[in-house]
């Protein structure tokens, strides 16, 4: 009897073990698939986010003027499993920062991700603090080329000869603590500090532009009566935009308003001139000729495009400078923008707060003559999206003013 009840009970403690052993199988592995849906849902729920940005980019494309998205809730849409919903934030006419929270259904959770981006409406090449087309190798010649906080794209040879040379310091895109990144489709040998990075698939294009907003304006300029304009000492203020079929001379003058001047010969700002637009305005100087920025002449909010040579020597400009023929930086000069030029001719000692892009250098060499030319990169410089490159002659989006992610402003919040 004693026997007959000692089996039973230990087959009884055996189901009893087995079943809690089969329980906890089951609740493990029960666990675990719920944490496999929980970090797919995760994933999920990122990419989803992701399209999210990439939507907004396209809902803001025709939009000319972004500060007057900032908002909660712009944009509401259902995507595959989940949702996104799109915050506006810090805009700015051309750049703003786009906040994305994204919700998918992860078994009996939801479970959401939030990124938060910068976007710009400014051709690829201007994610580079450096830009250069390549047509023939590149020469850094005496004194040093410094870029700071961006990377370098080129698409030919660069070197230095004597003791130019050429330094990345800075950690570029992505960051890194060791040297800034130069990207080449030939070989670079160039003297300095820097870290070779892997040439991008796509690579960016040099930016054509479209100059049929300034052609026109100069066309108008010479439907004018012949006749210079010479503004000298006191104030002037600039009120829609003025047409000269000839020359405009700038100098001693305080220029505010906002519009433009368009002259179809030379334009000349020499003699300490300062250029300040009204608040929220900017002012553009067209020529069909040469633009020459000088003696110590001040200039913010300023766009500046001269279909021949332009020139800033000695004077401190913030603003964006466009030449269909060479953009030279010379004697101290800081611009605070970006350069967009077929040639340009860096050399004494220049600062560019901002990019440069160009097809070509003058004499395929950066010179110093001994000195430092300095290309500070920040983001935050490139305020102005230019007729036909950025915004056309309507104001509408076009194919080179593509709107673009801002390097480095990518975060998961």
């Amino acid at each position: 009897m004693n026997k007959g009840f000692s089996l039973i009970l230990i087959v009884f403690i055996i189901v009893i073990t087995a079943v809690v052993i089969v329980g906890g199988y089951n609740f493990l592995i029960f666990n675990q698939l719920k944490a496999v849906g929980f970090n797919l849902g995760g994933e999920q729920a990122l990419y989803i986010a992701e399209a999210g940005i990439e939507r907004t980019m396209e809902y803001l494309e025709d939009d000319t003027n972004w500060s007057d998205n900032t908002g909660t809730s712009v944009l509401t849409e259902d995507f595959g499993a989940g949702s996104y919903d799109i915050d506006l934030t810090g805009g700015s006419r051309t750049k703003i920062t786009v906040t994305c929270e994204s919700v998918v259904d992860a078994g009996h959770k939801q479970v959401s991700r939030k990124i938060r981006q910068q976007i710009r409406r400014l051709p690829e090449a201007f994610n580079y603090a450096l830009f250069w087309e390549g047509a023939g190798s590149l020469d850094v010649n005496q004194g040093a080329v410094n870029v700071n906080g961006g990377d370098v794209f080129t698409k030919d040879t660069v070197s230095s000869t004597g003791a130019g040379a050429i330094n990345v310091p800075d950690g570029g895109t992505p960051s890194i603590t060791n040297g800034g990144f130069v990207y080449t489709a030939a070989s670079w040998t160039a003297a300095g500090t820097y870290t070779e990075g892997t040439k991008p698939d796509d690579e960016p294009a040099y930016p054509v532009l479209d100059t049929t907003f300034y052609d026109d304006e100069i066309i108008t300029a010479e439907a004018q009566a012949a006749g210079d304009l010479i503004l000298t000492g006191g104030t002037y203020t600039v009120s829609g935009t003025t047409y000269v079929n000839g020359e405009i001379t700038i100098s001693g003058v305080t220029v505010t308003g906002s519009g433009a001047l368009v002259a179809t010969q030379k334009i000349n700002i020499k003699d300490s001139t300062s250029i300040t637009p009204d608040s929220g305005g900017f002012i553009r100087f067209i020529s069909k000729g040469d633009v020459t920025i000088e003696a110590s002449t001040t200039a913010t909010g300023t766009l500046v495009y001269a279909r021949s040579e332009s020139e800033i020597d000695n004077a401190t400009v913030t603003g964006a400078f466009i030449s269909s023929d060479k953009v030279k930086l010379t004697n101290g000069t800081i611009l605070t923008g970006y350069i967009y030029t077929s040639e340009a001719s860096l050399s004494d000692t220049a600062t560019i707060n901002g990019s440069v892009v160009t097809d070509s250098f003058e004499n395929n060499e950066i010179s110093a003559l001994g000195r430092t030319v300095t290309i500070n990169y920040d983001h935050s410089y490139l305020e102005e999206a230019a007729p036909g490159l950025g915004l056309d002659i309507d104001g509408d989006a076009n194919e080179e003013g593509i709107i673009v992610k801002v390097p480095g402003t990518w975060e998961q919040i």
